[in-house]
């Protein structure tokens, strides 16, 4: 994608008929648009939800990444931008009741494991610190584990038929 002017509030003409854009607000030191192409239901956050697979780094990178929040499944905007909404996080949720609105069906991420399906779960358990209502239970299935979001601030751990699961809100 060429840009040749900047963005404001609405699409450009050239793409307004196919996409939706937003101008996420809040953050003291940056502006991020977020996307969605209406055709397909699909929500490109920019870099306001990483998701970096663990496996896909170095062991040093899978410690910072760790650290600043943003490892799959549980990928968010890292904490240095997180930090930058401090005081403003009603603008940001407002932002995120935006996105929601357009009701996406997936997720493409410029940074980690896209989420092709179960969008809005994924958009409130990404933004929970926004201070978002938690949405309907998320359950994202990996080889060995199971990692539930939305239990109402409760957390569980156990197995079930060999599975290990663990679930609840940080």
């Amino acid at each position: 994608m060429f840009f040749d002017a900047d963005l404001g509030d609405e699409p450009p003409p050239a793409w307004a008929a196919s996409i939706d854009q937003l101008r996420f607000r809040g953050s003291r030191v940056l502006e991020e648009f977020v996307f969605l192409h209406r055709a397909s239901a699909t929500l490109i956050p920019a870099d306001l939800i990483e998701n970096v697979e663990p496996a896909r780094l170095p062991v040093i990178m899978r410690w910072i990444a760790r650290m600043a929040g943003i490892l799959d499944p549980d990928g968010k905007a890292p904490v240095d931008m997180r930090r930058t909404f401090l005081g403003r996080r009603r603008e940001a949720r407002a932002g995120v009741e935006h996105m929601l609105a357009w009701r996406p069906q997936r997720v493409i991420l410029a940074h980690g494991r896209c989420y092709p399906d179960h969008a809005e779960a994924e958009l409130h358990r990404a933004f929970r610190w926004t201070g978002l209502p938690t949405a309907t239970p998320l359950v994202s299935f990996r080889r060995r584990s199971v990692r539930a979001q939305g239990l109402g601030g409760m957390a569980a751990q156990g197995h079930l038929g060999g599975i290990h699961f663990t679930g609840g809100l940080p």
